[in-house]
């Protein structure tokens, strides 16, 4: 049901002209709350971790949200993806967890691959974010370690229909989506190389 009433939405906003267009921006309003990993993460010097390319697994990957306060307004995203937006807030959040990154598959020890599930704003009174994906942990040789559904999710107040809100919410929400990643403590025994 869902799935259709965001096509019909993006359907419905390109022949009414009635949507919002937001620039996929980093504006957060949080930090990292390190303290619920540190000291549990198996850092080591041979630990080499390959974040992959993030894939999209949305139905409608250019809606990203709809305020509902009067009326269904949708929300569309421009410029930077979705996914290159997620993929890029991981792999600066893993490099200040203290992890180290490589970009060739060769030097990898642990392969995390993440599909993005969620990645929406519902704007009524307030604004509710929400990214979710899938995450596996994988050795080199391909063999999986874990699978995790997680999510971070934001919450703000403010006016209507404003584009910096929109990219507040949805960068904290991924920065929490992070924080889950790290804290999680199938995530953590992935990563340990004994």
């Amino acid at each position: 049901m869902r799935c259709g009433m965001a096509l019909l939405l993006t359907a419905v906003a390109a022949s009414t002209g009635c949507s919002l267009t937001v620039p996929i921006q980093y504006r957060p309003t949080t930090w990292m709350d390190v303290n619920r990993f540190a000291g549990k993460l198996p850092l080591c010097d041979e630990l080499k971790v390959l974040i992959e390319p993030v894939s999209d697994e949305r139905i409608d990957r250019d809606l990203i949200g709809e305020n509902s306060e009067r009326w269904e307004i949708p929300i569309l995203s421009e410029g930077t993806s979705p996914p290159v937006f997620v993929h890029r807030i991981l792999k600066e959040k893993f490099v200040g967890a203290g992890f180290t990154l490589v970009s060739d598959p060769t030097e990898a020890t642990r392969v995390v691959s993440v599909k993005l599930l969620r990645f929406w704003v519902q704007e009524t009174e307030e604004y509710r974010g929400e990214v979710r994906a899938l995450v596996t942990v994988r050795e080199p040789n391909g063999t999986a370690l874990c699978h995790l559904l997680l999510g971070g999710s934001s919450e703000r107040e403010g006016f209507s229909l404003w584009k910096s809100l929109y990219q507040s919410v949805l960068s904290d929400s991924t920065i929490y989506l992070a924080e889950n990643i790290l804290s999680n403590g199938s995530f953590q025994a992935s990563m340990d190389l004994q």
